[in-house]
């Protein structure tokens, strides 16, 4: 239904509230990322996601947005992390979920 690849990176509550109502929208999300392989596999089984892990680098080179689910305090290392894997994200949207921090958390990207 949609052009997007999604990758989601952050499998805590946040991503377990977004990613059904993503995929009730019509969304499929490709890839899901957690520092926890257990949380990428739970969150992956329970809404029929087929590709997880925990690595930045293994997530797919044709993802072209991000949802950034991870704490507030970390959405800036995440950002640097994903800027180090070398990929072209000059067609990528990224999105972060935080309160508190404002765009330039993702300035590396």
């Amino acid at each position: 239904m949609t052009k997007f690849k999604i990758a989601l990176i952050g499998a805590g509550k946040l991503a377990f509230s977004l990613t059904p109502a993503l995929i009730k929208s019509g969304y499929k999300i490709d890839y899901v990322v957690s520092n926890k392989h257990s949380s990428a596999k739970i969150l992956a089984e329970k809404c029929s996601i087929h590709q997880y892990s925990n690595s930045l680098k293994k997530i797919p080179d044709e993802v072209n947005v991000f949802f950034i689910t991870v704490p507030d305090g970390e959405i800036k290392k995440t950002s640097a992390n994903l800027a180090k894997i070398k990929k072209d994200f000059s067609d990528s949207i990224f999105i972060h979920f935080s309160g508190v921090e404002n765009i330039s958390v993702l300035k590396p990207l």
